[in-house]
């Protein structure tokens, strides 16, 4: 693959060093990250492919640690739903979708995350892990996909296999092992609510086994507190523990109806945490105490949630309401900032997956997923950062470039710029 300077970029690396550079200049190779440095420092060769940055900010490709691609087409139903009578409805236009109409949805959840900047997602089904395996990697995408297992969906029993779905899972390892480093998977619940005791205790067991991550809806509102205080006496959190669930090795999707000692639990058995603001406002499940988590030791990703309780995939959108609902609840805007959030879709978002060894920040060594964009102020006022304008005004449409492996995935920086570009 031929060397390409990425040259005269704003830069902010959200490395260890967390590195600015007003006028930065980056030189990929092979998909990977060689050089960095203040704009015409670093050595290059005379043919070196150059993308000229002038104007945008160069980021870490955005990190989507939370959402459900096959949801897609589900937008606005519900709207004035909450949790539970939300799910339920959900579950019902499921089971009228084919594979035809997922993989629609697929393709269109993927399409609105590559515009906004995102090159990894987190994906919690319902549908099967191999679709999205396969249509990211069709679109050039990295991915993190699984099966989320459940024996019961609001009263209605719901036939499952698990030993079946270890073996499949199996086969999609042993299929992309050998085909693709684009994708990765877990196996996880749905549940506290949809999955019986025996069946989370069985699947996080063979997660362990299988070497990956387990993940799991976690505490996402009131009512989901109520029903497990109901079923088994005490909180999800608490019931959690008990069945063995919480370690190092588990990732917990919204933890909003959760106690401040219950985050040092969490925090104490090393669990990592996906925050989604706009789904949870939106379903009026609250807002997760976000900061009071990060001050407690958890590390916090960000997430959209499904296109269907967020009515949209833009990880921009995302930041901004971050920012904005923790300043809000806290009363405090020096609690929650821009960088803050930025963080938790780039470098956090990667220690949430567990790859940040490959990806989340602009470093030499790691793979090059890369976006430049547009800042959204016609004249920056002093002390205003691009940041601060890039997370509080910006949107999807400001992205100008995106590249995943060193491969241009989205290109709008050039004169004639062909935007979309065909993955492969």
């Amino acid at each position: 693959m031929a060397a390409t300077l990425l040259k005269s970029a704003e830069l902010w690396t959200m490395g260890e060093s967390n590195q600015y550079l007003e006028s930065g200049d980056v030189l990929v190779a092979d998909g990977v990250i060689r050089q960095i440095g203040p704009r015409g420092t670093l050595t290059v060769s005379q043919d070196v492919h150059t993308i000229d940055l002038s104007g945008l900010i160069l980021l870490p490709g955005l990190i989507n640690c939370h959402t459900h691609l096959s949801l897609t087409n589900l937008k606005g139903l519900g709207n004035n739903l909450s949790l539970f009578p939300w799910l339920q409805q959900m579950g019902a236009a499921i089971a009228h979708q084919d594979s035809g109409d997922v993989n629609v949805a697929t393709r269109a959840g993927l399409s609105e995350l590559l515009r906004s900047g995102v090159t990894c997602l987190c994906d919690c089904g319902p549908n099967g892990p191999g679709v999205v395996a396969a249509l990211g990697t069709e679109r050039g995408l990295r991915t993190v996909s699984g099966l989320m297992v459940r024996s019961s969906w609001f009263g209605r029993s719901v036939a499952g296999n698990l030993a079946g779905d270890i073996a499949a899972t199996e086969e999609l390892l042993t299929y992309w092992s050998q085909r693709s480093g684009l994708p990765s998977f877990f196996l996880g619940a749905h549940s506290l609510y949809t999955a019986s005791p025996d069946l989370l205790r069985n699947a996080k067991r063979a997660s362990r086994t299988l070497g990956l991550d387990f993940n799991l809806h976690l505490a996402e509102c009131a009512e989901e507190t109520e029903y497990i205080r109901q079923q088994y006496g005490v909180s999800p959190v608490v019931h959690a523990e008990r069945l063995g669930l919480l370690d190092e090795f588990t990732i917990v999707n919204h933890c909003v109806d959760i106690t401040s000692d219950e985050m040092g639990l969490l925090a104490d058995r090393g669990v990592r945490v996906v925050h989604c603001p706009a789904s949870n406002a939106k379903l009026g499940s609250g807002t997760a105490r976000v900061v009071e988590m990060r001050e407690r030791g958890l590390l916090v990703g960000l997430g959209t949630d499904s296109a269907a309780s967020n009515d949209d995939l833009n990880m921009f959108q995302e930041m901004r309401m971050a920012v904005l609902l923790q300043r809000a609840y806290y009363c405090d805007p020096s609690r929650f900032s821009a960088l803050d959030a930025l963080r938790m879709s780039t470098i956090d978002a990667a220690r949430v997956l567990g790859m940040s060894d490959r990806i989340g920040s602009i470093e030499i060594g790691k793979l090059a997923d890369l976006i430049a964009v547009e800042t959204c102020l016609p004249v920056r006022q002093r002390g205003v950062t691009g940041l601060d304008a890039l997370i509080f005004a910006a949107d999807s449409t400001r992205v100008r470039m995106v590249m995943v492996d060193g491969k241009l995935l989205l290109d709008d920086v050039r004169s004639g710029g062909t935007g979309l570009v065909q993955a492969g």
